[in-house]
Parts: C-alpha cells; sequence; structure tokens
C-alpha cells in the first residue's frame, strides 16, 4: 500500500511538472501571438493612412480638372456665338454694300433711256412731235400724278422702313452691347463662382480628409487603448485565476501533507499497541515460563526481548526512513512550488515591461505618425493653394485673353459698320455728281421715282425750278 502511495505521489509530482512546463510553453506563445498581432495592426494602419491620402487627393484633382474642362467649354462656346453675331453682321453690311452698288448701276440705266426717249423725240416730226408731246405730257401728268402719288407712297414706306430698320438696328446695337455686357458680367460671375467653388471644393475635400484621417488615428489611439485595458483586465482575470489554482494546489499539499501525518501518527499509535500487547504477551509467557523452567524461561525471555529490540529497532529505521523520505517529497515539493511562483512572477515581470515597453512604442509610433501626418496635410494644403492658385492665374490669364479678343472683335465690327457707312456715303455722292451732270439735259424726260425731295437742294437751280422746289 506504501509502494502504490509513493507511486501515486511520484505521479502526481511530474504531472505537475510537465502542466507548469506547458503553462510556461503557452504564455510564450501568447506573448508572440500578440506580438505579431500588434505588428500587423501597426502595418495595417500605415497602409490605410496612405491609402486615404491618396485616394483624397486623386479625388481633389478630379474635381479640380473638371472643373476646369467646363469652364474651358463655356469659354468655347461664348468665343463661337461671338463669332457667328459678327459674321452675320458683316454679310448684313457687304449686302447693304451689294445694294448701293445695284441702286447705281438703276440710276445709270435709266439715265440711259431717258436720253434714248429724247433722242426718239428729237426725231419725229414736228405735227407728230407735238401730238405726242401732248400725249406724253398728258400721259406725263398722269404718270406724275401717279408717280407723285407712289412716290409719296414709296417714300413713306421707305421712310418708315428706314426708320424702322434704324430703329432695329439702333435696338439690336443696344441689345447687343447689354447682352455683351451681361454676357461679360455672368461670365465674371461665373468666372469668380468656379475659382470659389474650386477652391473651396480642394479646401473641402482636405477638410474631409483631414477629418476621416483624425477620426482614424482617434479610433486607432482608442482600439489600442481598448486593447491595452483588455489585456490588463484579462492578466487581472489570468492572475486571480492563477492565484486561485495556488491557493488550491496549497491547499490540497496541506490537505495530503495532514493526511499523511495522520495516518502515520495512525501507524505509531497501532505499532505502540502492537508493541504494548507483545510485551504483556512476552510479560505472560515470561511468567509461565519462569514456573516451569526458569532457566529456559530465562533464555527464551533474554532472546525474545533480544529478537523484539531488533524488530522494534528495524520497524524505527523503516518508520524514520518512511517520514525521510515524505520530509524530503515534501521539501522537494516545497522547492518545486517556489520555483514555479518565482518563475511565474518572473515570467509576469518580464511580460509587464514588455507590455509597458510595447506601449511607449505605440505610442512613439502613433505620435510619428501623427507628426508625419501634419506635415502630409500641411505639404497637401500647401500644393492644393499652389494649385489653386495657379488655376485661378491660368482662368485670369484666358479672361484677359478673350477680353481682348471680344474688344478686338467689337473694334473690327465697328470698323466694318463705319466702312460700310463711307461706302454708302461714297454711293450717295457719285449718284448726286450723276444727276447734277445729267439732269439739266434731261428734264422732262427723266423716270419718275428717279429723282427724290431730299436730292432736290443739291441739284442746280434750273432742275430746282422745273420741279418747283421751293426753299
Amino acid at each position: 500500500m506504501e509502494e502504490e502511495i509513493r507511486k501515486k505521489q511520484e505521479a502526481e509530482r511530474i504531472a505537475k511538472k510537465w502542466a507548469m512546463l506547458d503553462r510556461m510553453n503557452l504564455d510564450t506563445i501568447n506573448r508572440e501571438k500578440r506580438a505579431e498581432r500588434r505588428a500587423l495592426s501597426r502595418r495595417l494602419y500605415q497602409e490605410s493612412s496612405q491609402a486615404q491620402y491618396a485616394k483624397g487627393f486623386t479625388k481633389a484633382q478630379e474635381a479640380v480638372e473638371w472643373r476646369r474642362k467646363e469652364v474651358m467649354q463655356d469659354v468655347s462656346l461664348a468665343q463661337q456665338i461671338l463669332s457667328d453675331r459678327i459674321k452675320e453682321d458683316q454679310e448684313m453690311n457687304q449686302r447693304r454694300v451689294l445694294r448701293g452698288n445695284q441702286e447705281l448701276q438703276e440710276l445709270e440705266s435709266r439715265i440711259k433711256q431717258a436720253y434714248i426717249k429724247k433722242e426718239l423725240c428729237t426725231q419725229l416730226e414736228a405735227k407728230r412731235a407735238e401730238k405726242i408731246k401732248h400725249e406724253l405730257e398728258r400721259q406725263e401728268d398722269i404718270y406724275r400724278l401717279n408717280a407723285v402719288q407712289d412716290a409719296l407712297k414709296v417714300h413713306d414706306e421707305q421712310r418708315r422702313i428706314e426708320e424702322e430698320r434704324k430703329k432695329r438696328e439702333y435696338r439690336e446695337f443696344l441689345q447687343e452691347q447689354m447682352i455683351d455686357k451681361h454676357k461679360q458680367k455672368v461670365e465674371q460671375y461665373k468666372a469668380t463662382l468656379e475659382d470659389r467653388a474650386i477652391m473651396e471644393d480642394a479646401i473641402k475635400a482636405a477638410e474631409e480628409n483631414d477629418k476621416k484621417e483624425e477620426e482614424h488615428r482617434l479610433k486607432k489611439i482608442e482600439e489600442v487603448k481598448q486593447d491595452i485595458d483588455e489585456y490588463y483586465r484579462s492578466r487581472q482575470v489570468w492572475l486571480m485565476k492563477e492565484k486561485e489554482k495556488e491557493e488550491d494546489e496549497e491547499r490540497k499539499i496541506k490537505e495530503y501533507l495532514e493526511e499523511k501525518f495522520r495516518k502515520e501518527k495512525e501507524l505509531q499509535d497501532e505499532a505502540r499497541k502492537r508493541e504494548e500487547e507483545r510485551l504483556k504477551l512476552n510479560a505472560a509467557v515470561i511468567k509461565v515460563m519462569t514456573e516451569s523452567s526458569s532457566r529456559r524461561a530465562e533464555e527464551d525471555r533474554i532472546n525474545q526481548i533480544l529478537l523484539d529490540e531488533d524488530s522494534r529497532q528495524k520497524v524505527e529505521a523503516k518508520i524514520k526512513a518512511e517520514y525521510d523520505k515524505k520530509m524530503r517529497m515534501r521539501q522537494e515539493l516545497r522547492d518545486v512550488f517556489t520555483k514555479q511562483i518565482d518563475e511565474k512572477l518572473h515570467a509576469m515581470e518580464e511580460e509587464r515591461k514588455y507590455d509597458m515597453e510595447y506601449c511607449e512604442q505605440m505610442f512613439k509610433q502613433i505620435e510619428e505618425n501623427n507628426r508625419l501626418d501634419r506635415e502630409l496635410q500641411q505639404k497637401k494644403k500647401l500644393k492644393n493653394v499652389q494649385y489653386a492658385e495657379e488655376l485661378k492665374q491660368v482662368i485670369e490669364d484666358r479672361d484677359k485673353v478673350r477680353q481682348r479678343d471680344l474688344y478686338r472683335r467689337i473694334g473690327e465690327y465697328h470698323a466694318s459698320v463705319k466702312e460700310n457707312q463711307e461706302k454708302m456715303k461714297e454711293i450717295e455722292e457719285e449718284r448726286i455728281c450723276l444727276l447734277k451732270e445729267h439732269s439739266p439735259q434731261l428734264l422732262g424726260f427723266l423716270p419718275k421715282g428717279l429723282l427724290r425731295q431730299v436730292d432736290l437742294p443739291r441739284l442746280d437751280p434750273q432742275v430746282q425750278a422745273f420741279y418747283n422746289y421751293k426753299k
């Protein structure tokens, strides 16, 4: 039975040693896993920060490029509309010049017809000429009356058309000026709004990126704090569990030792009782032997005493050996337990130092990342401001070029109008010269409508007297 107890104790001791080694290996593996998870979290945080920055900067550049293309499309459309308007005005002026030339051609043809008519009249016979003259005069009077009426109607209609044309041209000119001014104001306002929108979009995108990165950074810091708090809570729970296990082991060891002491005491009591009974029995036997044979009894008694003493010494030696063995086992268990506690405390201290170093490194890394993020944000803001200023300068240069082109086209338009007016004036002067040259020779033969009332003040007095012109 004692051999079984010894084997059982040896097996428990070996099992405890293996359990202790397993716990130490498990703690080492857990520390390595935690270190790997922390390194992975740091790497993911850095990669996500870089990705967020690149994404925000790309979006801001795309927004600015889209705004720039939209502004270019509006500018090209406005230039196309202005060029079409100037082209239409030039075509209208050319048609007016051609119409003036046609009037001169018509005047020359009618003067030729008047000369032909005069030549025919001089070649007729006197009577026939007189008759024809009377007939012509009558027809001329009728024609003149009709011509006067038609001329009045035509003159009124032309004057009305001319007034309407001048009013329409003046109204169109004013409307064009108003439209141009309005377009300039709209373009300036649109350019201002677009510049402001571009700058606001860039600033807004930068602020959103800053806000997102700050939220992400705070979230990471909060997660790290939560991980640290969770680690400390887990460690406290683990320490409590380990303490409970140690208390349980101490309690079991104490119970086991108390049980062993109790059993040893019982064994000693039983041995003492057996010894007392044996002594009593020996005394009775000796007494009987003494009565029968004192010498033999004495020898037997001496031999028995020697045997009993030898047995007692053997039993005491065995009990002492077992007691020494139990004490050695107890001391060995205490040494193992003390060593285990020291190793656990040392491991906990090492882990605490490692955790403190990791926390310090983590906070330093976070501060370094924050500093780098601030520097990147500052560089990005400076780059966005510089890009916005360059874009604004480009837009202002294009506006200046567009305004210079607009003023140049307006100047060309006014020069073309002035040139057409000069040509119309020259055509009118040429017409008056033709009338001055041929009207005195063709009095009475000029077709109706050839002379206008406004032409008479500039003609010869003979012609004025013929047509009853009164100043």
